[in-house]
């Protein structure tokens, strides 16, 4: 637990300043965030992380995914009963990223009253960064229905050249 909490911190303190971070490091922070809110949760929850292609040379800007990721803990497993599920999965061809994030969507529990005065502006503060760094070059869908949540996140970004001049690079 400490290892994993102290590769994200260095992640996050010295890594995450820069315009364009390794997406293998970005992928590497998202499971050592799940693996410590596995250890954190109490209940019996099915989460994955899968990856399908090398991320190797590929780079994006700093915690672009997270939020989607802390949304499915926040709103996915914060109250649900029995079957919840988290089910995240990045697909890596040589010059796109598809992310893909689903989850179990919050069954009430007897008694809860929700607040939905607080918070809300994760997706639209993530949509704005997605239009700044990835100007015509991402799609950002979500998909809701009774039981779950979805989004699909596409991404153009260019592979690591030998002198990958970050100043010039667009996404």
């Amino acid at each position: 637990v400490v290892l994993k909490l102290s590769d994200m911190m260095r992640y996050m303190l010295y890594e995450c300043n820069e315009k364009w971070v390794p997406l293998a490091k970005e992928i590497q922070y998202i499971k050592n965030y799940v693996e410590l809110e596995k250890i954190r949760l109490s209940k019996k929850a099915d989460i994955s992380v899968d990856l399908e292609g090398v991320p190797e040379g590929m780079y994006v800007a700093p915690l672009l995914f997270i939020p989607f990721i802390e949304n499915s803990f926040k709103h996915g497993l914060k109250t649900s009963l029995d079957g919840a599920y988290i089910k995240a999965k990045f697909i890596i061809r040589s010059e796109t990223v598809e992310f893909i994030v689903k989850n179990s969507r919050s069954q009430m529990l007897p008694g809860f009253i929700p607040n939905n005065k607080i918070g809300g502006i994760g997706l639209s503060n993530v949509k704005k960064r997605l239009e700044l760094l990835y100007p015509d070059m991402h799609r950002l869908k979500t998909e809701e229905s009774p039981d779950s949540y979805e989004i699909h996140l596409f991404l153009f970004i260019k592979q690591n050249s030998e002198t990958h001049d970050q100043d010039n690079y667009s996404g």
